[in-house]
């Protein structure tokens, strides 16, 4: 109840699962309770989603509150009602005029993101900080493009300035210069993060001509030094007695060799002689003596090569980064980072901020009460521009004796985010600079997790916990005894273990959607997804895929494209892309098309004259888009991104923007209502599972080199950079001494706690089990080694668990003309489609030929376009030529010409016998026989033929029954750019 008083300015450390969220809507709660505005207080999240839950959360609880009878929301009643003295009946009398006051006045709650709130005082102050009023803000792949122009712009004047000088630099560090300008193209990201000290960095790294001709000079001299001095150890060491594999490797050095191949040879990279075949070799001073020359040359060689790319690189983006503020300037845009870059000089490095009472007034009123969610997550600049406001909150009661507080919330041990500026010590550092205002308060008691998961969390974290991660022993609250498994498993049998932890908690009655597969990178959780998929897990991947290839995205975009291009495909599109409206063969029947170009043409003439934010709100209600869509995620990001298009925009110019800001966008999930959830550990942050697979561990804890060749630090050991390392990599590090050591090995500290929080992460999204596998030799300096290393494996805690319930209710029906979902066709794979491609290529084809209703040239290439768009990317112009091909080679085929001419025509038409469900690819059906077609592509061996032919006759018998005709049964193959007709008897 402490953290509820609105005197007091809290820190409050929430490890996972302690009840962050119902903390921090109870404090909001409270201050309307005690007669706080809601303009008066200021709650900031770090995502819309996290936005729009804490909104949710506070009306549902009001509600709750202001009806005395509900049973919901027990907790928050009672924890109220006592921090408050009162009685029930007096809560409810209390909370009924708040809880009306809030739905009556909802738009003046200011719950937001972060960055919206900057973007907000930036908009309120554009003179001041230096940007035009009514600038656009650009999504990821306009910056991009627009990053790509100002690089090249880039490039043609630092070559010009630099001259030979950049050439002569690529030769001394053996690259070419494209070569050494993508290397340094690379670091764009980490130069990103440190913007606010890049100022003071340009003027410390600013390098004259002369002083580069100078550093390039100093590399070639220390190559030339070691390759000199590795001669002369290796000629020292052919004068002493000497075995056969250690004169062998005298004569390699002492025969000379590239500064490349010395720096890589290991009897130098461990800068200790004593090792391989010269362990117990006995050294004279002499050979000492010239071993440490040749290392000491190398190290000066690095550092020289490093200065050099640091100096080039510095250079390179303080003139790259005036340019990309010179573009957008010119076109009036901004970056979300712009925007706080922006506020940070406006507010922190100009000042404005001191002037609070203006600061206000621009802002629409005080600000008494600010909270702030996941605070590990803020960045610098962030902290720097709420500052300010903060400060003023923490000067308690101030004008008209308002009571003023300060509330923020997070886990420094779930900072994932310093590769995007975010600053794990930034909790700790604000905590300490004002302990005379903020109490710091831990929630310890974990209210997500089972007993075997949080003895399994105490028992890794308690043994891996430090200064810096700071792990106290967290209490269960749950009744359930949990399990977790962590076990060995063979080198490459990653997936395998996965899917037989999946389908054990299946069979045990864990519903998919409870079940969670956690890994690195999204290309990792790409494959898990297809393999799950294709051995029958229903299992949907949340990475990168772009919002476009949604289902939602593409049934609006097709509406519109028709109405303003008269598009046919896009008619078809509309309802046909799954979930489909119609059938396949609904789409096949006379007029299909025709009858769509009819509907669409009466809802165009609806919106004629209307705005595009009101034309895609009648859409929505005229296809019953929301009901077609019913609980996808996609669908309600799109009407978000819809609901904030200026009403102004005309519809061409609304679907414009609608289309650009949707490239910018990823999709939230497959949609698949119940399936396993495959994604980053990055991603599950927030979220929990009733069962999570962390899939891999084989995750460095040591700094990347290719990512991270500039290393940031401060001498200081503040949180603002003030000097660069270069990050030779592991192998050559040990060469380099002196004022790197330190940085690297504070660089080394950092990236293992990133590790760290990476793996608790991880850890605590599981709700009842959790099932780890490690390798039988872990990776050298992995999580899984850490884990290999700190706990008895294999572990085995509590039991497993079965699970009962009811079964979820049928999905509602459909209000869209009776949608009846397409069956699975039978596609097999053939020899020609062994691989993923021809796999692909393969159904394109078939549902080429399903689509066809006229058999015309028109409609081979209209078809053939369609279903290579539909699967885009893995198919291109040159697939949708040869199926358009493919399809005039089999319409202008007299025989099927002859079976097709005057016959009802029916395509993927599904059947059930005995046996289960059957779907047939083709048949037609006239007065004197139905003929059954089958179409394959590739060679057919024998043992496919006798496949084949059961298959076709089982169609047949079912046919015969059906029509009680005599059924003409063939394979079509289409094979080597030729058609073949294969009778089957």
């Amino acid at each position: 109840m402490q953290n509820l008083d609105n005197k007091c300015n809290i820190a409050l450390v929430a490890s996972a699962g302690t009840g962050k969220t119902f903390n921090l809507s109870l404090r909001y709660i409270n201050l309307l309770l005690s007669g706080a505005q809601m303009e008066q207080i200021l709650c900031l999240t770090f995502t819309v989603k996290a936005t729009a839950e804490m909104q949710e959360r506070i009306i549902q609880v009001l509600n709750a509150l202001a009806d005395g009878n509900r049973a919901d929301f027990k907790g928050e009643r009672e924890i109220l009602r006592q921090h408050n003295n009162l009685t029930d009946e007096e809560l409810e009398e209390k909370a009924r005029p708040v809880r009306d006051y809030v739905l009556k006045n909802f738009s003046q709650m200011r719950i937001r993101t972060i960055d919206s709130f900057i973007n907000r005082i930036i908009s309120q102050f554009p003179f001041e900080a230096n940007v035009r009023p009514g600038f656009s803000i650009i999504q990821d792949k306009e910056k991009e493009e627009l990053e790509a122009e100002a690089f090249f712009r880039t490039f043609q004047i630092f070559a010009a300035e630099t001259g030979d000088m950049l050439k002569n630099a690529a030769r001394a560090l053996e690259q070419t210069p494209k070569a050494l300008m993508d290397e340094i193209r690379k670091q764009q990201s980490n130069f990103e993060n440190q913007l606010i000290g890049l100022p003071l960095l340009a003027e410390k790294y600013r390098t004259s001509l002369e002083s580069f001709t100078a550093l390039i000079d100093g590399v070639n001299f220390y190559k030339q030094q070691t390759v000199a001095a590795s001669r002369s150890f290796g000629t020292e060491l052919l004068g002493s007695k000497l075995n056969g594999n250690q004169k062998k490797q005298a004569e390699g050095l002492a025969a000379g060799a590239d500064f490349k191949k010395i720096s890589g040879t290991a009897l130098y990279a461990a800068c200790d002689p004593a090792v391989g075949y010269f362990k117990a070799f006995e050294y004279t001073e002499t050979q000492k003596k010239a071993y440490s020359e040749v290392t000491e040359n190398i190290g000066r060689c690095l550092e020289a090569k490093g200065e050099m790319m640091i100096r080039l690189s510095v250079k390179f983006y303080t003139l790259f980064f005036a340019e990309v503020e010179r573009l957008k300037k010119s076109r009036n845009v901004l970056t979300f980072a712009d925007i706080t870059m922006k506020a940070y000089s406006m507010l922190v490095e100009n000042s404005i901020a001191e002037d609070t009472e203006y600061l206000y007034f621009r802002l629409d009123g005080r600000i008494l009460h600010i909270l702030i969610d996941e605070f590990q997550d803020t960045s610098l600049a962030q902290w720097k521009i709420l500052e300010p406001l903060v400060q003023q909150a923490l000067a308690g009661v101030g004008q008209q004796d308002a009571v003023k507080s300060f509330f923020y919330v997070g886990d420094p041990k779930q900072t994932l985010y310093r590769f995007r500026g975010g600053e794990s010590r930034l909790f700790d550092t604000v905590t300490e600079s004002y302990s005379d205002f903020i109490t710091e308060r831990q929630l310890d008691v974990n209210y997500r997790s089972a007993k075997a998961v949080m003895e399994f969390a105490n028992l890794l974290f308690g043994k891996l916990k430090d200064e810096t991660f700071r792990y106290t022993e967290q209490k269960g609250n749950r009744p359930d005894e949990g399990y977790v498994s962590v076990e060995i498993i063979e080198k490459d049998s990653n997936e395998e273990y996965i899917l037989g932890c999946v389908n054990d908690l299946l069979e045990r009655g864990f519903r998919a959607s409870e079940i969670a597969v956690l890994t690195e990178t999204n290309l990792k959780a790409d494959t898990c997804t297809e393999y799950l998929n294709g051995n029958g897990i229903p299992a949907r991947s949340e990475t990168r895929q772009k919002l476009t290839d949604s289902a939602p995205f593409k049934i609006i975009m097709n509406i519109f494209s028709h109405i303003f291009y008269g598009d046919s495909l896009s008619a078809f599109s509309f309802r046909m892309t799954e979930p489909a409206v119609n059938s396949a063969e609904e789409a096949a029947q006379e007029g299909f098309c025709e009858k769509i170009r009819e509907e669409l043409k009466e809802f165009a003439e609806k919106i004629n004259g209307q705005n595009g934010r009101s034309a895609f709100a009648m859409a929505v209600n005229e296809f019953y888009l929301a009901e077609r869509f019913e609980g996808d995620a996609n669908f309600k990001k799109l009407c978000d991104i819809a609901a904030y298009i200026p009403v102004t925009a005309n519809l061409p110019a609304f679907f414009e923007e609608f289309r650009r800001r949707a490239e910018s966008e990823n999709a939230l999930s497959a949609g698949k209502s119940d399936a396993v959830t495959v994604m980053t550990v990055h991603k599950s942050k927030g979220l929990e599972f009733e069962a999570v697979i962390i899939a891999d561990l084989e995750i460095s804890v040591k700094p990347n080199a290719n990512n991270s060749r500039m290393i940031f630090y401060s001498e200081s050991g503040s949180m603002l950079a003030d000097s660069i390392i270069f990050n030779h990599g592991e192998k050559l590090n040990g060469f380099v001494s002196g004022s790197f050591r330190d940085a690297y090995e504070a660089e080394e500290k950092a990236a293992y706690h990133d590790r760290l929080n990476l793996l608790y992460v991880a850890v605590t999204r599981a709700k009842r089990e959790l099932y780890i596998p490690v390798k039988e030799e872990p990776s050298a300096n992995s999580l899984e080694q850490l884990l290999a290393n700190n706990a008895e494996i294999p572990l085995t805690i509590g039991t497993k668990y079965r699970k009962t319930f009811s079964p979820q209710a049928e999905e509602k029906k459909r209000r869209a003309e009776k949608f009846v979902p397409r069956p699975a066709p039978e596609y097999p794979i053939t020899e020609e489609s062994t691989d993923f491609q021809g796999e692909i290529f393969g159904t394109a084809l078939h549902e080429a030929i399903f689509l066809g209703v006229h058999f015309s040239h028109e409609e081979a290439e209209e078809t053939a376009r369609f279903t290579v768009m539909k699967h885009s990317p893995y198919l291109g112009s040159d697939d949708q030529e040869r199926i358009k091909n493919a399809l005039l080679m089999l319409y202008s085929d007299p025989f099927f010409q002859e079976i097709t001419l005057n016959a009802e025509i029916f395509r993927e038409r599904s059947f059930s016998d005995e046996e289960g469900i059957k779907t047939v690819d083709f048949y037609s059906v006239k007065d004197e026989a139905v003929c059954c077609l089958d179409f394959k592509t590739g060679g057919i061996t024998s043992k496919m033929m006798e496949e084949y032919t059961e298959q076709i006759n089982g169609y047949a018998d079912i046919l015969s029954k059906l029509y009680r005709k005599p059924v003409k049964k063939y394979l079509v193959n289409f094979v080597s750019g030729r058609l073949e007709w294969i009778g089957i008897d």
